[in-house]
Order: structure tokens, then sequence, then C-alpha cells
């Protein structure tokens, strides 16, 4: 019994992962991956691009980058909260 909620979650961490990355075009058209995901943390990953800069001066992400990464490792989090 302990392997299927094994493969269960594997199958849930695969959909979100593909929600993440292909179903959203924002996180699409920012890069933001979903390097991992466990019951005790989260990884997303955005590569530092110029278009993506908010700060021309200061060479910083634009907040609304930084908002969507805070965004959707707290999504994660909410869900695997929920498990």
């Amino acid at each position: 019994m302990m392997d299927n909620k094994k493969t269960d979650f594997d199958d849930l961490l695969k959909t979100f992962h593909k929600g993440m990355e292909e179903m959203i075009p924002f996180n699409k058209m920012i890069g933001l991956t979903l390097e991992s995901i466990s019951l005790e943390k989260v990884c997303v990953k955005v590569d530092m691009r110029d278009d993506l800069i908010g700060n021309s001066m200061l060479k910083t992400l634009h907040g609304g980058v930084i908002a969507s990464i805070l965004d959707v490792a707290g999504g994660a989090t909410k869900s695997e909260a929920k498990r």
C-alpha cells in the first residue's frame, strides 16, 4: 500500500511540474522552472536575463519576477501541506 502512495505522489509532482512550467504562460515567459519539490522544501529557478531587470542601475530582478517566484514556491508549499 505504501508503494501506491509513492506512485500517486510522484504522479502528482509530475503534473504539478508540467502545470507550473508549461501551462502558465507567464511562468514560461520568465523561464521559471520548478527544480525540485518535497515535503521539506521547494526549489524554484529563474535564470537571470536582461529583460527581467527591474532596476537598470543596480541590475536587479524586477519585483514582479520576484513576486512570481514567491507565489509559485508558496503555492507548491501549500499543495504539499494538504497531503
